[in-house]
């Protein structure tokens, strides 16, 4: 409070800005011998400004929450959040933030739904526009949904292809992590023959058998080998040197270099494809064969394959 006797003359105001710019707070002129109940609301409201924001609420649309840090749209999201929450913590600079927010061109909207001086709690809801939305969902589908048909169509598929991974999610885990995975059969793939009567002794009782189908998945580490001839010893260190140049500035785009006009990841994939299709047919079907016995009537023993 600034006691003065013209709480109304520009020179008091003026003295109040300059007060507050160097101090960082509010000040109000007021006469306090003549104060009256409006002054004293006044400074009651600019004394609870003064105190922290204890809790910022900051409400956005669902799928944007749930949308992947990596990307653009988030990271900027999550800049923009960063720097307003690091900049501003009092309860009088709310409406600041609101401002700050209101200048990102993500949202379409920002309103303070609620201020609580006596909690000092602040809730910011903030909503963006569809097209922001539509963009998103198109840029993640890989496609535009133009028409409700195609939009059931792709839930339909969506659906399908999240039940199938469910089942292989467990092996896939398992394979990367030990190098084996096994997926177990759901009940609509697993077959029942017919019961039938066995007997041990002078005991009767029934069999039921059942055939399912498990999928054994198994990580086969496949080298490829690439040695092209140059040509002189000098030519074959220049082409090293470059491809070390490379992979110390970015590891991940040595793939991209070029080696007699192709890249060095084709090159080397087609070497891994061309190992993994040689596999002969019935050799598969022998490994498969072996590891149905071994699943169904193994206890443990070992395999041994002589090559």
């Amino acid at each position: 409070v600034l006691n003065t006797a013209e709480a109304n003359g520009a020179g008091a105001k003026r003295l109040a800005e300059d007060l507050s710019a160097k101090y960082e707070v509010g000040v109000l002129p007021i006469d306090v011998m003549n104060m009256s109940d409006a002054d004293i609301d006044r400074i009651l409201k600019e004394a609870l400004n003064e105190f922290d924001i204890s809790k910022l609420d900051i409400r956005i649309p669902n799928w944007l929450s749930v949308l992947e840090d990596e990307h653009p749209v988030k990271k900027q999201f999550n800049e923009v959040i960063g720097n307003v929450t690091g900049e501003f913590r009092k309860f009088k600079h709310a409406e600041m933030i609101r401002e700050k927010l209101a200048e990102c061109p993500l949202f379409e909207s920002v309103n303070i739904t609620s201020l609580d001086s006596g909690t000092g709690e602040v809730v910011i809801e903030i909503s963006c526009s569809d097209e922001l939305y539509n963009g998103i969902v198109e840029e993640i589908i890989g496609d535009a949904i133009n028409d409700r048909g195609k939009f059931i169509e792709l839930l339909q598929s969506s659906k399908q292809a999240k039940r199938i991974f469910d089942q292989y999610k467990t092996a896939l885990d398992q394979v990367k992590a030990t190098g084996y995975g096994i997926a177990c059969p759901s009940v609509e793939e697993m077959v029942l023959d017919s019961p039938q009567i066995i007997r041990q002794g002078s005991r009767y009782g029934i069999r039921l058998r059942a055939l399912a189908p498990s999928i054994h998945m198994v990580k086969v580490d496949v080298e490829s080998c690439f040695e092209p001839i140059i040509g002189s010893e000098e030519q074959s260190k220049q082409l090293l040197d470059k491809i070390m140049k490379d992979y110390e500035t970015e590891p991940a785009g040595i793939w991209n270099s070029e080696i007699f006009g192709r890249k060095l990841s084709e090159v080397v994939n087609d070497g891994i494809r061309a190992k993994l299709f040689l596999l002969p047919e019935n050799v598969q079907y022998k490994f498969r064969e072996t590891l149905e016995k071994v699943v169904n009537k193994g206890r443990g023993g070992i395999i041994v394959f002589i090559l």
